[in-house]
């Protein structure tokens, strides 16, 4: 495995098999791998971290919800307290057993997971993607995509989009069932009636651009026209992937645009709006997320943890 001091690590997961279980054997080889260009970065293990370098990447490293961070934590102090009776510290130190779960501002992470309000949202993709007026079609139905998302429909939801789902004349688009709608703002309402009239796209060649058919469908969200073509929202996620990397590139600021945390961006975005309207933000507010088939204890857990985040998100970008 490419972990920094692997041998030490794989010993260390080696002599802990029989105690740790398997949910945190997963999560400690997640952890050695992602702290890796830490160490790198550091040329030392991350045992051997100071109080201060550990303050610095553990906000970036660890997840922001407040149990998985507790559990991270926990493991990496765990393992440093084993490097510190085997003597492998080399100064001798056991720093992050100074550090609290609580002691971790999320925001630095948050900010780097989450996005702000729509002028954020539209700067990142106006950094990776061109403008409307010259870019390729498919970049422009990917935009349609991002916005979606963030109005709060999901992948499913958004592959199945029909151009009947769209009410041009009430500036409405639905889901299939029509339980849900959002109200068109002039930029989306743009990007639905380019992306409807399109029919084909030029890709980029040696030899000049090369028209590509687009399939002939009623869909919103169409790819290129080729066999054994599928309706799988895996595509959108593998796009959003390279979007990342392309605003990475340019402008040096990582930022996640995963279906995700466009979404979750979004319904934190509305319930600010809601709250500095006036109106007193309630449970039933925080009941996103949340699986079919859970007991009302986890219902009310999961709920307490989404109140969490939003708070988590305000802080982050100075709402608060």
């Amino acid at each position: 495995m490419e972990y920094y001091n692997a041998e030490r690590k794989e010993k260390f997961l080696e002599q802990k098999k029989d105690i740790i279980v398997e949910k945190n054997l997963k999560i400690y080889k997640r952890l050695f791998k992602v702290f890796g260009q830490d160490e790198k970065r550091y040329d030392m293990d991350l045992c051997d971290f100071s109080y201060d370098i550990l303050m610095t990447v553990l906000p970036l490293r660890l997840s922001r919800g407040w149990n998985s961070k507790a559990t991270q934590l926990s493991l990496l102090k765990e393992y440093a307290g084993w490097c510190y009776k085997e003597k492998l510290n080399k100064h001798n130190t056991f720093d992050i057993l100074r550090i609290k779960s609580s002691d971790i501002d999320s925001s630095l992470r948050t900010r780097k997971q989450l996005i702000k309000d729509p002028q954020h949202l539209q700067s990142i993709l106006d950094e990776v993607l061109k403008s409307e007026r010259d870019e390729p079609s498919v970049d422009i139905m990917y935009r349609i995509v991002c916005w979606l998302l963030y109005y709060g429909f999901t992948e499913e939801e958004i592959m199945s989009m029909k151009q009947s789902n769209v009410d041009f004349e009430n500036n409405i688009i639905y889901n299939d069932d029509r339980t849900k709608s959002v109200v068109l703002d002039k930029n989306l309402r743009n990007l639905l009636e380019c992306s409807i009239s399109l029919d084909s796209v030029y890709r980029p060649a040696k030899s000049g651009a090369i028209r590509l058919d687009l399939d002939k469908s009623d869909k919103i969200i169409r790819r290129i026209a080729m066999k054994n073509n599928n309706e799988s929202s895996d595509i959108i996620k593998i796009r959003l992937s390279l979007m990342r990397r392309n605003y990475e590139k340019n402008v040096y600021e990582n930022v996640s645009l995963s279906t995700k945390r466009l979404r979750l961006s979004g319904i934190f975005y509305r319930l600010y709006e809601k709250e500095i309207s006036g109106d007193k933000l309630t449970d039933d507010d925080f009941y996103f997320n949340i699986r079919e088939g859970l007991t009302k204890q986890s219902v009310k857990i999961k709920i307490k943890r989404n109140k969490q985040e939003y708070n988590d998100w305000k802080r982050a970008f100075n709402l608060i």
